[in-house]
């Protein structure tokens, strides 16, 4: 380091406790997340943005670093904007990473120059202030979905509003596939054709925070601050356009006194389950045809049949 450098951080280190933030932006998302309709997980996310009246020639640069390192954001005059975001299997576990007491630092060159702590609490949040969200149709791992499909979804009642997405497995949709459409909304059609193949869906229920109390941020000390806890309900699906995708069984799943297997279907198409005892027999028999409607198909087989290989015949 030389010695125009260290004048630098010895100036900084004398004058920058006086100093005060414009207006520093630290926000916490804690939201349910529904994959396949059957799996909830909670999603962690921290922002931490600033503006140009946030900087001056002594401080170039603030980071934040969660109680336990999980979360470490830093903005700076190269970039004001921050966020890290992390899926969690529970909810205690998910605010576990959030709860305690954060490290807040003033930088200069990149250097810490200042260290002080400030909490983040709770006061009550809970499971029941993430209702799950879902996305009916298509169903999760459907074949042979429109190109322009009704995507149904519901959600908690009393979101702000709703936002949707979708993306291909090649490629992108205008506006990165995304629209807000009204808290009332229980279904959209995509204003842009999807690509063949593999697509993904989301929708997020953005919810209001009623009781505000139930997260606490503090303010670091003599800066400008401004903190706030989001919330959201979280669904996200799987489909094929055209083709019906891959056909392939899932399973199998215990299911009462037998066993499950389930494959997605296209509408307009059937489906015949297929057994052999004997892989070489000539013949496959059918055990049962199914009719497609774009969702995901199950049979079943007791748990006292013999031994049989199994497998599905698309007409």
């Amino acid at each position: 380091m030389n010695s125009r450098t260290k004048a630098f951080l010895l100036c900084a280190f004398l004058f920058t406790s006086a100093r005060v933030a414009s207006a520093l932006d630290f926000n916490v998302d804690i939201s349910s997340y529904n994959y396949s309709n059957s799996i909830i997980n909670y999603g962690v996310s921290v922002h931490l943005s600033a503006d140009f009246n946030d900087f001056d020639e002594l401080v170039d640069g603030y980071s934040v670093t969660s109680p336990d390192g999980t979360f470490v954001l830093v903005v700076s005059t190269e970039s004001f904007n921050a966020s890290q975001g992390f899926l969690f299997p529970t909810l205690p576990v998910a605010t576990a990473a959030v709860y305690g007491d954060w490290t807040f630092e003033s930088l200069v060159l990149g250097f810490p120059l200042e260290s002080q702590t400030f909490r983040v609490s709770s006061a009550g949040l809970s499971v029941a202030d993430y209702p799950p969200a879902q996305i009916t149709m298509p169903s999760f791992q459907a074949g042979g979905v429109s190109p322009q499909p009704i995507i149904t979804f519901s959600g908690p009642p009393g979101a702000t509003d709703i936002g949707i997405g979708l993306s291909p497995a090649a490629g992108e949709y205008p506006n990165e596939g995304f629209a807000f459409l009204p808290p009332s909304a229980g279904q959209y059609t995509p204003i842009f054709t999807l690509n063949p193949g593999l697509n993904e869906v989301y929708v997020i229920y953005y919810l209001p925070n009623g009781n505000p109390d139930k997260v606490l941020i503090e303010s670091p000390s003599g800066i400008g601050w401004n903190a706030v806890l989001t919330r959201a309900c979280l669904a996200f699906s799987e489909f094929s356009v055209g083709g019906g995708g891959e056909l392939r069984l899932t399973g199998p799943e215990r299911d009462g006194e037998g066993f499950s297997w389930s494959f997605p279907t296209e509408s307009g198409r059937t489906y015949d389950v297929e057994f052999k005892e004997d892989l070489n027999a000539s013949d496959w028999q059918v055990l049962q045809t199914i009719t497609g409607d774009g969702s995901a198909k199950t049979f079943t087989v007791s748990a006292n049949q013999n031994a049989r290989f199994f497998r599905i015949a698309r007409r």
